[in-house]
């Protein structure tokens, strides 16, 4: 296999759940070596769940140590020793009373890269909240941008986790580079909320502009019409449609054949067809009724209209699109069961770029980091064993 960018790079893995293992998920692909520390006194809360598990720590290798016993974390530090990157997402304070802080890692390693993923950032009056992801979405503005008019709040899927993750990854990227340039290490203080909430910087500038507070609106765009989701032919088939210039809606009246309620005076003009967007619907909704969502797809994108089927995730799965790229691929699980896992989402001279291997079982890579790395003896770590530090 070629050389992948982080070859020989080390990260010490203190994350769980899916914000952190995210980001680790990733660098491994990306060529770096992930050993995930975990513990059977506290198991990844993932492994409920032995697929969601294989799919956020694919690339990883698996120690555990029982971190509540002193040796255990006598034997973290020295694995930080021989790492490069150091990343963890729990509670502000969990790490400092492990003895695990950044400044307690610099002392072993001056030169160490450490990031930490919380809730709401490591310092400021409710730093210290319990902090789930729907309870970020919330604090981040999220969940009051997304659902209906005159309705409550949704709460959304796992969006806010994702983002964490990725970000991580870059940042990561930037402290090793940063290090190459100058032998500094540092540390990296993520909030969940301020990453969520930078991604939505129209209801931030809405209102610090114009004192404007953005609420949901469905489907609906702050400017372009029609821009919603319609009924298809089927089973709970939709297609979204999202027209955003003239050209656009000239093309939507083409592929539908001009029907003559395209040139009513109250469509025609942009700001027009946007007050008159619910009386649209219906009309659209007769021809994408009498098509499936494929089809409506396949036409509209065809004439040049912005168009995509809703898809589910057996729709995406089975995708020529995702077939074509290899995005899904196959992967033979510890238990011998081959498995598709999706890869990286990206192509690097038109291959799919990483090193995607199954997610480790709990502890396996016990023996290669205590005594291959760390230099233990076999009678040492059995003892260790024994004594539930390694556990």
């Amino acid at each position: 296999m070629s050389s992948l960018p982080l070859d020989g790079v080390r990260l010490i893995d203190f994350t769980w759940v899916i914000a952190g293992p995210v980001c680790t998920r990733i660098l491994g692909a990306l060529g770096a070596e992930v050993i995930k520390i975990e513990t059977r006194t506290r198991p990844e809360l993932s492994r409920r769940d032995a697929y969601n598990y294989q799919i956020l720590n694919a690339s990883k290798k698996s120690i555990t140590l029982d971190m509540k016993k002193p040796r255990a974390r006598e034997l973290a530090r020295e694995l930080v020793r021989h790492g490069d990157l150091v990343m963890e997402n729990f509670g502000p304070g969990v790490m400092d009373r492990l003895g695990l802080s950044y400044a307690a890692l610099k002392e072993v390693k001056p030169d160490i890269i450490m990031l930490s993923i919380s809730g709401l950032g490591r310092t400021g009056p409710e730093s210290g909240f319990v902090a789930y992801g729907t309870m970020i979405q919330c604090f981040a503005l999220w969940n009051s941008l997304i659902g209906y008019p005159d309705q409550p709040p949704v709460v959304s899927g796992g969006w806010t986790d994702p983002i964490t993750g990725t970000t991580s990854a870059y940042l990561l990227l930037a402290a090793l580079y940063h290090h190459r340039l100058t032998g500094e290490g540092q540390y990296i203080d993520l909030s969940m909320a301020e990453t969520t909430l930078s991604a939505l910087p129209e209801a931030q500038i809405d209102y610090l502009m114009n004192n404007r507070i953005q609420r949901g609106h469905g489907n609906h765009d702050a400017a372009a019409a029609p821009h919603d989701c319609y009924r298809c032919r089927g089973v709970d088939q939709w297609v979204a449609i999202a027209v955003t210039n003239e050209r656009e809606w000239q093309a939507l009246g083409r592929a539908m054949g001009n029907p003559p309620w395209f040139g009513e005076e109250r469509l025609a003009d942009p700001v027009s067809r946007w007050h008159h967007q619910d009386e649209m619907r219906p009309l659209i909704e007769a021809w994408t009724r009498q098509r499936t969502y494929q089809e409506a797809m396949d036409q509209l994108q065809q004439a040049g209209v912005p168009a995509a089927a809703v898809y589910n995730m057996k729709d995406m799965a089975e995708s020529p699109q995702m077939k074509e790229r290899k995005f899904f691929a196959p992967t033979q699980l510890a238990d011998g069961q081959p498995e598709l896992l999706f890869s990286m989402p990206w192509l690097v001279d038109e291959k799919r770029e990483g090193d995607i291997f199954r997610a480790p079982m709990l502890g396996e890579h016990n023996e290669y980091v205590f005594g291959e790395l760390l230099g233990l003896s076999k009678a040492e770590i059995v003892r260790l064993v024994e004594e539930e530090v390694i556990y």
